[in-house]
């Protein structure tokens, strides 16, 4: 399995040039479990970002076809460690260490496909409307797909631009929900 996210802004063309970081299976955490931050020190932020999961194999998919290929839509928490001048910027350790990223349960792409998506979580104060064609999923897959065969259960995060960003406090729950319908729900210790 592959998690692939795109180092893009939200409405911004998916090109070749946009960075795609490759984060490693030992860093999920799935939803319901406890996020454990590691002790390198404080100041760990968390950003929350909409994914795909893969259902078919493909290779150079186009976009007109991409839809078929990912069937479920959920949110990810990405958790990021305080500065360190000592680890390089987007260096594997600052990316994809252990517990990086939480994945909440997956519903059906038709639930939020072509409308607009609006995200609540109670670490941010107002929720967030996105358009769903903001998101690029479609680019993002014929994209990735030219240098990657994509396979079930692959994971593609079309966007590292968050819907929120926030600190994150260790003995507190996280919970966030699209569309009223609850996808994210951690406790982070």
């Amino acid at each position: 399995m592959k998690i692939l996210a795109i180092n893009r802004p939200l409405n911004e063309p998916v090109t070749i040039s946009d960075r795609v970081d490759l984060l490693a299976d030992s860093s999920i955490v799935l939803n319901r479990k406890p996020i454990f931050l590691p002790d390198e020190g404080e100041g760990f932020i968390g950003s929350i970002h909409p994914a795909v999961r893969i259902c078919h194999v493909g290779r150079s998919i186009s976009t007109k076809f991409a839809s078929r290929y990912y069937d479920s839509f959920t949110l990810v928490l990405r958790v990021m460690p305080p500065v360190n001048a000592e680890v390089p910027d987007g260096s594997a350790i600052d990316i994809s260490f252990d517990g990086a990223l939480g994945v909440g349960d997956w519903t059906p792409v038709q639930s939020v496909e072509g409308s607009d998506v609006t995200f609540a979580c109670d670490a941010i104060t107002d929720p967030v409307t996105i358009s769903y064609d903001a998101l690029k999923i479609n680019e993002s897959v014929a994209m990735l797909s030219r240098y990657f065969t994509l396979k079930n259960g692959d994971i593609i995060i079309p966007s590292l631009s968050p819907l929120a960003s926030f600190p994150l406090q260790i003995d507190t729950r996280l919970s966030g929900s699209v569309n009223s319908v609850q996808l994210l729900d951690f406790k982070i210790k």
